[in-house]
């Protein structure tokens, strides 16, 4: 089959379309673990959370993915490209082998095809294997530890989570990411200040305010944390962000 994607962020994008026309709300590249494990889309309603992870190439590493997130979603779903022709949905034309679409009932997970509009206006997505409530099939998992791996996960989600692009090359939203957007957020309303004055204030991912601030002033000088600049305040070293050239997500304003 040729491919009908560029990249799988082209892919995602085209997914997430037809998860907001049906009432998801969509959080991208989610950091599950402290080790940057992530996953590109996690849809949200009604109390549940579905696990979507999107490949240009339907292979078996998409598969290991979508079993490691078994633990902690109500629903996992693997998306990759569609076909051409609306005739390859029969069951009998279907390119899925035998050993991936038993992997994928086996275990609950769903498969979506995310197909080129044969139409302007008509998106082509089609759930050919539709995922399982996954929470029958943690036998060996009380719910208790469920809903907390859910809790978790819900707080987790960030303003950042609905611009980030799923799928991108460097596009997971990491725990730093998070922390030195909460910086900025702070400081645009803030002239020159204490790092570590900061550090105890903002919300951030570093189990002490002194890990954080010799994390902003580290980022300051390798130029991991665009925006923000420090100046020397007598023999002091004080913070600011230049909030006329970016925005809080560290993007230029006119670049």
């Amino acid at each position: 089959m040729s491919r009908i994607w560029d990249n799988e962020a082209a892919l995602a994008n085209e997914l997430i379309l037809w998860l907001t026309k049906e009432g998801w709300v969509v959080h991208q590249e989610v950091q599950l673990t402290g080790s940057g494990r992530t996953v590109d889309i996690v849809a949200e309603k009604d109390n549940k959370l579905w696990a979507i992870e999107c490949k240009n190439t339907f292979t078996e590493s998409v598969l290991d993915q979508c079993y490691l997130h078994t633990p902690n979603f109500h629903y996992i779903s693997c998306a990759v490209p569609g076909y051409r022709r609306s005739y390859r949905y029969s069951s009998s034309q279907k390119e899925t082998s035998f050993v991936k679409e038993h992997f994928l009932r086996c275990h609950g997970i769903g498969l979506i095809r995310v197909g080129e509009r044969q139409r302007k206006n008509s998106l082509n997505v089609h759930e050919e294997i539709k995922p399982e409530y996954q929470r029958m099939f943690k036998k060996n998992t009380t719910m208790k530890l469920f809903l907390t791996r859910i809790k978790k996960i819900r707080a987790k989600f960030h303003e950042l989570h609905q611009t980030a692009t799923a799928g991108a090359t460097g596009g997971q939203v990491t725990d730093y990411k998070v922390s030195m957007y909460n910086l900025r957020e702070y400081l645009k309303d803030h002239d020159l200040v204490d790092p570590l004055a900061v550090a105890k204030i903002v919300e951030h991912h570093y189990r002490k305010p002194h890990l954080f601030k010799a994390a902003i002033l580290r980022g300051i000088d390798n130029g991991w944390i665009p925006g923000v600049v420090k100046e020397i305040v007598g023999r002091k070293a004080h913070i600011k962000f230049l909030k006329e050239e970016y925005n809080t997500d560290g993007s230029p304003i006119n670049p």
